[in-house]
């Protein structure tokens, strides 16, 4: 009989994880179901909740065996779910509704420990560029189309085991771009992932030919629930030919690859001492030439790192920026940062008689022969939380995450608290005591979790600690698990205490308008935003909003009345216009719906409401006659089916009752209007 014992230190014993994704939909696990207190339903269950609402949380599925990885995608509509026995499935939301969520796709890897997940990347991303304050929104925020992780039709050219070569020149890309055609690196984005397993295997996973991603709605969903979810195309390759014991990973997009750092469990013997193997891979997944069989994995070695710890703590790791990785951060007794860099070797002119491999630059032109180059990591910085004192809540790392915006931050979890630092050189800015229990004596500048789920607890007691720390998309909140999956959410410190006000309010404006044009939910940078500079920033927002294009204005229209009134909840007296614009985004969603319903019998290029613009446009503001503008538009029949009428009634009355509330409204306004004129909104 053999008995073994799991410490609160062993890295083998599993602990709830959260994520949070572009959307700000926060996912976490527990062991238990959030209703049991008596821990009767061990296992693994996973729930999200919205950043707005994080009192509501919505369960999405429940396991077995312990959660172990959770990952939303890029555009937050896809939430990959693994456990500790090796079954992956990918979740997304059925008629977006937050509170209903099917699974789409699953895979088994039996008997795997699954340590780490990715999504693949669609290969879109919003680059921001550095131009001057008044410029455009088409010359600051550039849309870059990247290689996607896996290119579906239109990459035939394409090797299915290229993998770029490892080449000097660049400070920031270690390895050099894909000199391809045009048609290889075009291509629909695939959906799929990648999952790192404990004993050194790397799986991908893609939905099968025949199966959409999108979750299906109406008739079919009590079909769905029947029905088992399908089976996704796997494939697997091992990271070494001699398998490590992985404890820790971490993945980043890199030009349409995949970086892989793995932390060995076993420790290394270097000329530093004892400690462990950071090992780092590049992951290359290709399409199959038979749209029915899995993918095609390669893997590729990076140089690797050896770090000075304790073997016996357990570890955490994170790219620095998760769509561009070069720099590593990794946490133990103390915090590193570390990047991998180009190291020169001189070589005799004697040995150089021939093109020296690896010795060309990014463009492919030879250096000089005297020099070879060759990829090693750097140690740049390294902090100690002792530094600090104990009221920081010092201890061993357990957890790491990278902010994702400028300017380059860090924040690191200890057991009781979290540290937020400077990035490049690991300068502490600011520290949290993060109380775990809500106990009745707490420490100055800190607050008891709201809803505590397992009652009261000793401050100073050991039955909640700190055990993941994600940040958001924005970098605007910080989110923190405990072990009892309780959730605390921080505002992260934007990005200076003695920044001045004009430039605050330009870093936030920056941020806003990030968030408007990539598509991400900028709650958060809401959140962390001033009660002094909300109006300041409204103002500087609309005054950026008119500079813009035409085109651009239209496009972004709906997003733009989301934002407003989002600003204009936060302002005390802006309730009023933040009500008026929720009724006029409204009535513009009753009229898309009304309009894509009913059509004119007589196609032609111009509908009445094209007629109806075309002539307020030919003519003045000021000279504007109402009465031959309505005169000379056509009546046109409409065709539109009785079960369409039908199906639009409860929509047009919503329509005509916000109508008439924004028309009794005005006359609280004292407007005067002179006759033949409309109120519209400006």
């Amino acid at each position: 009989m053999i008995f073994e014992a799991h410490g609160r230190s062993d890295p083998e014993v599993v602990k709830p994880i959260c994520t949070i994704s572009s959307a700000n939909i926060i996912a976490f696990s527990s062991t238990t179901k959030l209703s049991d207190f008596d821990g009767d339903s061990w296992g693994g269950h996973v729930y999200i909740c919205d950043l707005d609402t994080p009192w509501d949380s919505h369960h999405v599925t429940s396991t077995q065996s312990p959660i172990t990885a959770l990952e939303w995608d890029c555009e937050g509509k896809h939430l990959l779910v693994a456990t500790s026995v090796g079954d992956v499935s990918v979740f997304g939301q059925r008629d977006y509704l937050l509170n209903d969520w099917m699974c789409l796709y699953t895979a088994s890897f039996p008997g795997e420990f699954i340590c780490k997940a990715i999504l693949f990347h669609n290969g879109r991303r919003v680059v921001s560029v550095d131009k001057k304050v008044d410029s455009s929104a088409t010359e600051k925020l550039q849309i870059s189309r990247l290689t996607p992780t896996l290119r579906g039709f239109g990459n035939a050219l394409v090797t299915p085991m290229a993998l770029p070569v490892f080449m000097g020149g660049g400070d920031h890309l270690f390895f050099s771009d894909l000199h391809a055609p045009r048609s290889a690196i075009m291509g629909i984005a695939c959906e799929g992932a990648c999952v790192v397993t404990s004993t050194g295997l790397l799986c991908a996973l893609v939905p099968p030919v025949t199966t959409s991603s999108e979750p299906p709605a109406g008739p079919s969903r009590t079909q769905t629930s029947i029905l088992p979810p399908p089976q996704a195309l796997t494939t697997m390759e091992c990271l070494r030919a001699t398998r490590d014991h992985i404890v820790a990973a971490s993945f980043a997009h890199k030009n349409g690859n995949l970086l892989i750092a793995t932390v060995c469990a076993s420790p290394a013997i270097n000329n530093m001492g004892s400690g462990r193997c950071v090992r780092c891979h590049l992951g290359s997944v290709r399409r199959s030439t038979t749209p029915a069989h899995a993918p095609h994995l390669a893997v590729q070695p990076l140089p690797s790192l050896y770090v000075t710890d304790d073997p016996g703590l357990p570890p955490s790791i994170s790219w620095c920026i998760h769509e561009d990785g070069d720099c590593l951060l990794i946490g133990g007794a103390v915090l590193s940062l570390w990047k991998l860099m180009e190291r020169a070797h001189h070589v005799h002119k004697l040995l150089a008689k021939g093109p020296v491999p690896g010795n060309t630059t990014s463009s492919g032109v030879q250096k000089p022969l005297d020099c070879f180059n060759t990829l090693a990591w750097q140690q740049m910085a390294i902090w100690s939380w002792e530094t600090i004192g104990s009221g920081g809540g010092g201890g061993n790392a357990v957890c790491v995450s990278a902010l994702r915006p400028s300017p380059p931050r860090a924040l690191v979890a200890t057991s009781r608290g979290v540290h937020l630092l400077y990035r490049d050189k690991l300068t502490h800015i600011c520290s949290k005591q993060v109380v775990a229990g809500g106990g009745d004596i707490l420490p100055v500048g800190t607050a008891a979790p709201k809803k505590a789920k397992y009652g009261t607890v000793i401050m100073n007691g050991s039955c909640a600690t700190l055990c993941c720390v994600e940040t958001s998309w924005n970098g605007g909140v910080a989110v923190v698990l405990d072990t009892h999956s309780q959730l605390h959410v921080y505002k992260v410190v934007q990005p200076c205490p003695d920044i001045p006000s004009p430039l605050y309010v330009q870093h936030f404006a920056n941020g806003l308008e990030y968030a408007l044009v990539a598509g991400y939910d900028y709650l958060d940078l809401l959140l962390a935003l001033k009660p002094a500079a909300r109006e300041p920033l409204y103002d500087r927002m609309t005054e950026w909003l008119s500079r813009q294009p035409v085109a651009f204005r239209q496009f972004y229209q709906s997003a733009w009345l989301n934002l407003r009134a989002a600003l204009c909840r936060l302002m005390p007296n802006g309730q009023t216009r933040a009500s008026e614009l929720t009724s006029l985004q409204t009535l513009h969603s009753i009229w898309a719906c009304v309009e894509a319903a009913v059509r004119p019998t007589e196609l032609g290029e111009k509908g009445p409401l094209e007629a109806l613009q075309s002539l307020l446009e030919d003519q003045p503001a000021a000279h504007i006659d109402l009465d031959k503008i309505l005169v000379s538009l056509d009546a046109k029949e409409l065709s539109c089916e009785p079960g369409t009428v039908c199906a639009l009634r409860r929509v047009l009355e919503r329509a005509a009752d916000i109508a008439l509330s924004l028309l009794a409204a005005l006359s609280q306004h004292n407007l005067v209007l002179p006759s033949g004129q409309l109120h519209h909104h400006g």
